[in-house]
């Protein structure tokens, strides 16, 4: 799914079900039977193996720049990240979310082509060693348009900070020294964005339940250009009213550039993994 399908689903959401909103607060509010509607604290923890296809670029002028693939460069395509999240839900409909997703992918490969990277010359045969680390911080802040005993739909936003680095350094053997460190170029990018999110949640039972969220934000602002979406479905079995176990799948989309003028820096990864979380409510 991409960016522009992601964003044109959820304003296409929004208008059909924001209209409801008005009429729905007025009207009495139904007592929540899950614990996951009743709960005003949500603490979640968790792990995702996730798959990373990615191709950066950063572009100093005047001397150019490379777009690379990191799988080229010896990256693993799948790494362990780790999910934290904590929700706030101050009274039945309002709700605040704050989450951080954590992954680092990392690699090594002998050279085969000359490249630039943050202006940083690299050459066929040398040892590379990159690093791929990419940390997203979100919170949003939620409204529940719909709520029943069971289930209730969230539409809101707020803002996502993406802190996403490549470091590259090269090696080669030289004779009465061993390896010697002969280049390296890395570049950072924070971006800290406004975003929509759409989150669904219907308990089938007390004990089992499925979630789902949609989110999208654009990076058109100032320096930066470009998007992130992800798509994250959910089932839920709860052991008791406060302990759950989550098994999910994600897939995230990021297309973003930084362009300062002097430096051009572009990040084009995609994410796709299995989710499992343990979340504590109370």
């Amino acid at each position: 799914m991409t960016a522009d399908r992601v964003r044109q689903s959820l304003l296409l959401l929004s208008a059909l079900v924001l209209p409801l909103g008005g009429a729905l607060a007025q009207a009495q509010e139904p007592a929540a039977a899950h614990p996951y509607l009743k709960a005003s604290h949500l603490f979640e923890a968790g792990w995702t193996r996730q798959k990373v296809d990615a191709k950066v670029r950063s572009t100093v002028e005047p001397l150019g720049g490379t777009t690379l693939d990191l799988d080229d460069l010896g990256v693993d395509k799948r790494d362990d990240s780790w999910i934290l999240g904590y929700r706030y839900r101050f009274n039945p409909r309002w709700s605040v979310l704050a989450g951080a997703y954590l992954f680092s992918g990392s690699g090594s490969i002998e050279g085969q082509t000359d490249f630039t990277y943050d202006g940083q010359q690299f050459t066929a045969g040398a040892s590379l060693h990159t690093k791929l680390d990419v940390d997203t911080y979100i919170v949003d802040v939620l409204y529940a348009v719909y709520r029943s005993e069971r289930s209730e739909l969230n539409i809101g936003g707020g803002v996502h900070a993406m802190d996403m680095t490549v470091d590259i350094r090269a090696t080669a053997f030289v004779s009465d020294v061993g390896d010697r460190e002969v280049s390296s170029g890395g570049d950072t990018l924070l971006a800290p964005l406004p975003n929509l999110r759409v989150q669904g949640f219907h308990a089938f039972s007390d004990r089992f339940a499925v979630s789902g969220t949609l989110g999208w934000f654009s990076a058109n602002v100032d320096e930066y250009d470009g998007s992130f979406s992800f798509v994250r479905a959910n089932a839920q079995y709860w052991f008791t009213d406060r302990f759950a176990a989550v098994l999910g799948y994600q897939y995230t989309e990021v297309d973003i550039t930084r362009d300062t003028g002097r430096r051009e820096t572009e990040f084009d990864l995609t994410f796709d993994g299995p989710i499992f979380e343990l979340s504590y409510a109370f």
